[in-house]
C-alpha cells in the first residue's frame, strides 16, 4: 500500500469506533483521540478515498425484512464452469453473497426465505444449476457477533416494526450513515420522529449494529476463513460457541443444523501461518470434535440483507 495511505494508531482507532458504530459522533471520535472534529473527518475522507472503508453494513434482528430463514449453502461446482455457476447463482432473487472458496466447496451462498418450504425451494434451484456437482444447505439457527456478547438474542420478546420504520431501516441499508435530517426529508415525516424511531429500534435490538464495512487488504489480511466446526460428542453447541467467543477473533460465529457440521464461524485472516495458528488453537479446544476450513479470496464481507425482491407488508411482528 503506498506511503500515503498507510494506518496509523489513530486511524485504527478511528476504524475500530466506526465498526462498532458508524454513527459515532465526529466530537466523540475526536475526543477519544485527543483531535479536532474537523481532523477526524478529514481521516474518514482518506481511509474512504484509500477504499480502506469501502461501505455499511446494517446488522437487523432475523425476519425483520419478513425472510426469518437464513441459511449457507455450500457448492461444489465443475472448476471450467465455477464463474458462470456463480453468475448464475447470484441473479437468484433469495441469494445475498455467492463467493468462491477453496476446500471442500469450491462455493459458499448465503440464502434467506419466507420459511423452510421456501428455502427448501432456494435449494432446489440452485442445485439444479447446470455445472453443480452437489450442495450443503446448512441452516442458520442464530448468529453471534463479535462485540455484542451482551445484546439480546433473536429469542427475545416480540416487537413489531410498521411501515415507517421500514422506510427508515431502507434508508439506512442503502448508507447507515445517512443523517437523520436527510432520512426524514426522503420519507416525509419530521427529523425527531425519525431519531425516536431509531433510538427504539435500536433498544428493541431490532436494528442490532450499525458498522461500516473495511476492505481488510487494505490492513494487512488477504482473506476470510470459514470454519466448519463440529461439536464434541458431549459438549452442547452453546458451550462450543462460547469457547469460540473467547477467542476473540470471530466476526461472525452461527450455529446451523442440517449438514455436516454444527457451527460456521468466520475470521479475516492475514496469510497462511495466521491460518494455521488459529487452526492450532481451535484444535485444542476440548469442545470441538473436528473441524474443515473453506478460505475465500477476498478480505470483506458485504452485502445487503434483503432479497431482490423486498418483503412488503403492513406490519410485520418479531418473534
Amino acid at each position: 500500500m503506498p506511503s500515503e495511505t498507510q494506518i496509523d494508531e489513530i486511524d485504527t482507532k478511528i476504524l475500530d469506533m466506526l465498526t462498532a458504530d458508524a454513527r459515532t459522533d465526529l466530537k466523540d471520535i475526536a475526543k477519544e483521540c485527543s483531535l479536532t472534529p474537523s481532523a477526524i473527518l478529514k481521516r474518514i475522507k482518506k481511509l474512504k478515498t484509500a477504499k480502506v472503508i469501502v461501505g455499511t453494513s446494517l446488522e437487523l434482528k432475523r425476519g425483520t425484512l419478513g425472510y426469518p430463514t437464513e441459511a449457507s449453502i455450500g457448492i461444489s461446482a465443475e472448476n471450467s464452469r465455477i464463474d458462470e455457476v456463480a453468475k448464475k447463482i447470484r441473479s437468484m432473487p433469495n441469494v445475498l453473497v455467492c463467493a468462491k472458496s477453496i476446500g471442500r466447496y469450491n462455493l459458499f451462498a448465503h440464502v434467506v426465505a419466507r420459511d423452510l418450504p421456501e428455502l427448501g425451494n432456494v435449494a432446489h434451484c440452485i442445485k439444479n444449476v447446470s455445472g453443480i456437482r452437489a450442495i450443503t444447505t446448512n441452516i442458520h439457527i442464530d448468529k453471534s457477533i463479535r462485540g455484542m456478547e451482551g445484546e439480546a438474542e433473536d429469542t427475545e420478546r416480540a416487537c413489531k416494526v410498521d411501515e415507517t420504520d421500514l422506510k427508515i431501516i431502507n434508508e439506512l441499508l442503502n448508507d447507515v450513515q445517512t443523517p437523520f435530517v436527510k432520512i426524514a426529508e426522503n420519507i416525509g415525516i419530521s427529523h425527531e420522529n425519525v431519531r425516536q424511531r431509531y433510538e427504539r429500534l435500536r433498544r428493541e435490538a431490532i436494528i442490532k449494529n450499525c458498522s461500516i464495512v473495511i476492505d481488510r487488504s487494505k490492513t494487512g489480511y488477504q482473506g476470510t476463513a470459514f470454519f466448519l466446526v463440529s461439536c464434541a460428542k458431549d459438549q452442547s453447541k452453546e458451550s462450543t460457541t462460547i469457547a469460540l467467543k473467547e477467542l476473540r477473533v470471530f466476526d461472525y460465529i452461527i450455529k446451523v443444523f442440517g449438514g455436516a457440521f454444527d457451527i460456521f464461524a468466520i475470521a479475516p485472516v492475514k496469510d497462511l501461518r495466521d491460518l494455521g495458528d488459529l487452526t492450532d488453537k481451535l484444535e485444542k479446544i476440548r469442545e470441538i470434535e473436528n473441524i474443515e476450513v473453506a478460505i475465500l479470496k477476498f478480505t470483506y464481507y458485504a452485502y445487503v440483507p434483503k432479497p431482490l425482491a423486498p418483503y412488503k407488508c403492513d406490519c410485520i411482528e418479531l418473534s
